[in-house]
């Protein structure tokens, strides 16, 4: 069986992909993966036949992250990035996936249903976070709310709804023209999936279904491909005293890195821990780095994160996770979108404090957010209980197990 993977989005879509494509790969599967263009190296190195698509997905990733704290004004730019990545995933993707008997996709992949339909073969969306779903019981994922009132929700989803169907009606409803395809409507429902075509990869301890989302099945949280040992330099580090708080905000782009050097390199003073940063903040900001502190590139969190005193991140699901399975507290400082939801359910579960405002990080929210992380015998002792239930799972291998059934 062949089976074509698109992920269009950061790496916290990508990643997961690969892992995916692995393990459908050693179930017998022909597996091609589509994705933007600066994914081709990693591709290699998990062994997947690679396919560049949708080359602008980045540059507007970037920018949409820039808007942090101002989620009203970045709904247009959110629009225009979903129509421009559409347009050109229609163009590049039907060569891509012909041939297939399915096609697996996830992120901002609204393309992905329509291409599958004139191809005639099967269409799967995976999502990994529950709010991405319409609910009345949680507004979608531009809010950054953990719930409204249901008719607010109600209201809120029709909008997005109605908002999704405005942008990208003209692009898809031409192309499908193009294909002898009839119109369609209901194009967010179509992206997300039409039940039984919706999968769902996240742990049920951190992200439950609400009640009235009918028609998705899930699975457990996959991990990004990763390497299966941490470089050199940061084992020496780790050797070298007590265990670290790493600092990190994934895909997000950092237009102020100098004053988030300065946020954590204060507070880590003021509590005398040592940091692992981003090696991508200190170049931006042509900063030294005080002692204690080791600034790195892309590394195995999965190898990096059980070693640490604690996690501050921006609440990506994958890292979020991650940090979970790792039994070690988190400190979430969401940015955009689902984020905002990850660090609620962090709180809510007790293995981290409340979120501090990314808009207003400062040495004293972030010291004190630090000192209730690594004080707190109770969150760790629930961090770890989570882990504990959270261990062994492996869900890119569950899905590829469900997509074989599926379709074999």
């Amino acid at each position: 069986m062949k089976v074509t993977l698109c992920a269009i989005g950061s790496w916290g879509d990508v990643g997961p992909f690969m892992s995916l494509g692995r393990a459908l790969r050693e179930r017998g599967s022909d597996v091609v993966l589509a994705a933007p263009p600066e994914f081709a190296d990693a591709a290699a190195d998990a062994g997947l036949d690679f396919r560049p698509v949708a080359p602008t997905c980045t540059p507007v990733v970037e920018a949409a992250s820039a808007t942090t704290g101002t989620p009203l004004s970045a709904i247009p730019l959110l629009l225009r990035a979903t129509r421009i990545l559409t347009e050109e995933t229609l163009v590049e993707l039907p060569a891509i996936a012909a041939g297939s008997q399915v096609l697996v996709a996830t992120g901002i992949a609204y393309a992905a249903p329509h291409v599958a339909e004139a191809l005639g073969i099967a269409y799967r969306a995976v999502s990994a976070c529950p709010r991405w779903y319409p609910s009345a019981h949680h507004p979608p994922a531009t809010d950054r709310a953990p719930s409204r009132p249901k008719p607010i929700s109600s209201a809120a989803w029709w909008a997005t709804e109605w908002a999704t169907d405005v942008t990208l009606d003209r692009v898809v409803n031409r192309w499908r023209r193009q294909q002898s395809l009839p119109p369609a409507t209901a194009l967010y429902g179509r992206m997300i999936g039409l039940p039984g075509e919706r999968l769902l990869a996240a742990d049920e301890e951190l992200a439950p279904l609400p009640p009235d989302v009918k028609g998705t099945r899930r699975v457990r949280a996959m991990q990004a491909f990763q390497a299966d040992s941490l470089p050199a330099d940061v084992e020496d580090f780790l050797a070298s005293g007590d265990p670290p708080v790493y600092v990190g905000f994934g895909s997000m782009r950092a237009t102020d890195a100098g004053r988030l050097l300065d946020v954590v390199f204060e507070s880590a003073a003021a509590i005398n821990v040592r940091t692992i940063v981003p090696k991508k903040w200190v170049e931006a900001a042509g900063r030294s780095k005080p002692e204690g502190c080791l600034a790195v590139g892309h590394v195995p969190h999965s190898r990096l994160f059980p070693r640490l005193a604690a996690i501050v991140h921006h609440g990506g699901a994958g890292t979020t996770t991650t940090a979970a399975r790792a039994g070690v507290p988190q400190v979430v400082i969401p940015h955009v979108m689902d984020q905002h939801y990850w660090a609620h359910r962090v709180s809510e579960l007790g293995i981290g404090p409340a979120p501090p405002s990314y808009k207003r990080l400062s040495p004293r929210t972030l010291t004190s957010a630090l000192r209730e992380a690594l004080g707190s015998s109770a969150m760790a002792a629930k961090a770890r209980s989570l882990s504990r239930r959270l261990d062994g799972r492996d869900g890119a291998v569950e899905l590829a197990r469900v997509i074989c059934d599926d379709l074999c």
